[in-house]
């Protein structure tokens, strides 16, 4: 092929409705991977239609049958849009991919009381009022325990979990920290013995790969996630962290065993600090571009 002809393989010509059926996955699922990774650059056709390539159907193939390689991309793709003078893709609060050098731990950790952690955005399919529920639980095992909750969300759901800590007595075991600044994040995180990323499995929520379990796993922060998520996939094979169901015992029952057993919860921080090494960019940019290449 001449190298000045368009690869075909990047001709938009398959619309989203093909495209789901392809992957087999819902079309909310697919707006929801094309915002949150931008994986795909979809064209529109005259009349409206979104149009996706060969190789946009190649990567979404990709990531339903490896959840973790998300994580990869994110990096890749941050990176190569921040190099650009015009197309810095980047939150005002924060990078959109996982700063892993950032989070490294301290030689030395700060002293604290058992503590379990939920950083993210504060909203009911995420579980944070179930992190809250399961804290009750906890403290009656174990009366030192408390909960550091970072991020903000709408303030009618605020103000239910700052309701919810009243009524279950736990205001001197909750602390609801507002919105921190991606920066400080490491700084809570040396406080933190469990990383929480629970969340209801919706079909979008199925396939999530929060950037928050890499950045846990990075920490040194053992994980516990939800059962049948893909980033509970990712744990288990790992050995960082545990699986749980959405509920608020289970969840208890998981911050309860790291919590109180230094054996297993040793073998999680090393076990998530290892797989973290995997997220390093050298590895990443190889190990991205092997998957990326077309089958022969």
């Amino acid at each position: 092929m001449d190298s000045s002809e368009p690869d075909p393989s990047r001709r938009p010509q398959y619309r989203s409705g093909a495209v789901a059926r392809m992957v087999r996955m819902p079309v909310t699922t697919l707006r929801v991977w094309e915002r949150r990774y931008q994986l795909t650059q979809a064209a529109l056709s005259p009349s409206g239609q979104r149009l996706y390539s060969a190789a946009d159907l190649q990567r979404l193939a990709l990531i339903k049958a490896r959840p973790e390689a998300a994580v990869w991309w994110i990096r890749m793709e941050s990176l190569n849009l921040a190099s650009r003078p015009s197309g810095a893709r980047f939150r005002n609060d924060g990078p959109s991919y996982a700063d892993l050098a950032r989070f490294a731990p301290p030689p030395v950790r700060t002293p604290h009381p058992p503590t379990a952690l939920y950083m993210g955005r504060l909203e009911a399919a995420r579980g944070v009022d179930l992190a809250i529920a399961a804290m009750a639980r906890v403290r009656a095992r174990l009366p030192q325990a408390r909960l550091l909750v970072l991020g903000d969300g709408e303030p009618a759901y605020r103000q239910r979990l700052q309701l919810q800590v009243q009524a279950l007595q736990l205001a001197d075991a909750v602390q609801l920290l507002g919105p921190v600044p991606h920066a400080r994040l490491p700084r809570w995180l040396r406080e933190a013995d469990v990383g929480i990323a629970a969340f209801r499995l919706s079909e979008q929520g199925r396939y999530a790969m929060p950037l928050k379990v890499a950045e846990y796993m990075a920490a040194g922060v053992p994980v516990v996630c939800t059962a049948g998520s893909a980033a509970a996939g990712w744990v288990q094979r790992t050995g960082a962290g545990l699986a749980s169901p959405f509920e608020a015992d289970a969840l208890a029952d998981a911050i309860l065993q790291l919590l109180q057993d230094p054996q297993r919860h040793a073998a999680a921080r090393q076990a998530g600090l290892a797989a973290a090494q995997d997220l390093a960019w050298p590895q990443v940019t190889e190990r991205m571009w092997q998957l990326m290449q077309p089958a022969a």
